[in-house]
């Protein structure tokens, strides 16, 4: 974790309640299973936890059925505000989960109540272009002459898909007075293939509203309301609730700010010594630790 992603954590964990520092009492590389199947529900993190781009972790396929066949309620909780509410589904069947509409639960799915609370119908989008049949789900005009200054950040722009032209504007928008930025997704750094990190949403986001006077609106984790739609769908009390993830910045406070237990799956860390000094950093700590998403659901 560089000195921005511990900036932008430890800002959001000044907003929420002290208790989403966690103790880290309970058991480090443990088995996956055994921890697991002790809950009502399991929540997952996607990005990172069960997959990277398009590619699965080991046993994530067997950990999410395996965990249905014990009977336990299992959903997925992600920041992804890339993809619209319905490619997420879709991504998931091709991947080969089951995943049911009501069980699918993303930051980019608040688009449409915040615009509502914001009495918009048009903005202005940053991130990939693939972000922006999600816009138009919300019922949204991606527009650069909004009526008010609105800035909606998704993803980082890609020169690949040319949506990086779209920076200067934004800029622009957000110095006008009552410029109200949506950090869609407050994730600052996400995990890559083979190692190593990338910026994420969050961390371009607070780049790009630096010096603008914009107000910044965020959602998803680390901020309750998620915790709470997830835990609604499964009715159970948060501490019957496991929140399962790789971003102790999000993931780990989240579900530890909303009264769930946590687990840290360590698969993107090189070795524990990473995992531990981040925890640190921000002075976060998960229940749990296990070394990945398949522990104790391989053969």
């Amino acid at each position: 974790m560089d000195a921005l992603e511990s900036q932008i954590y430890n800002e959001y964990l000044r907003q929420l309640p002290t208790k989403c520092r966690g103790e880290g009492k309970k058991g480090e590389f443990t088995d996956f299973r055994k921890v697991a199947e002790r809950y009502e529900a399991v929540f997952f993190d996607a990005w990172g936890t069960l997959y990277v781009r398009d590619v699965l972790f080991p046993g994530a396929l067997e950990t999410v059925q395996g965990l249905r066949r014990a009977g336990v309620k299992v959903r997925l909780v992600t920041n992804s505000a890339s993809l619209s509410p319905l490619s997420i589904s879709r991504k998931l069947e091709r991947l080969g989960f089951d995943f049911a509409d009501g069980e699918i639960f993303s930051a980019c799915a608040h688009l449409r109540s915040i615009a509502a609370e914001l009495g918009i119908s048009e903005l202005f989008h940053v991130g990939r272009n693939e972000s922006l049949p999600g816009i138009a789900e919300a019922g949204l005009r991606d527009t650069p002459t909004p009526a008010r200054p609105v800035v909606a950040i998704t993803s980082v722009p890609l020169d690949e898909d040319g949506s990086t032209a779209r920076i200067p504007v934004a800029r622009e928008i957000l110095s006008r007075p009552g410029a109200v930025a949506l950090i869609l997704n407050p994730d600052a750094g996400a995990p890559l293939l083979g190692g190593g990190r990338c910026r994420a949403a969050g961390a371009f986001g607070m780049e790009l509203v630096r010096g603008t006077g914009a107000k910044v609106v965020r959602t998803g984790k680390p901020f309750p309301r998620l915790f709470r739609e997830a835990l609604a769908s499964v009715g159970c009390a948060p501490e019957r609730a496991l929140m399962v993830g790789d971003t102790l910045g999000t993931d780990v406070a989240g579900g530890n700010g909303a009264g769930l237990d946590t687990l840290l799956v360590a698969q993107c860390y090189g070795a524990p010594e990473e995992w531990r000094a981040d925890a640190e950093l921000i002075d976060v700590r998960p229940d749990w630790v296990a070394p990945g998403i398949g522990a104790g659901f391989l053969p």
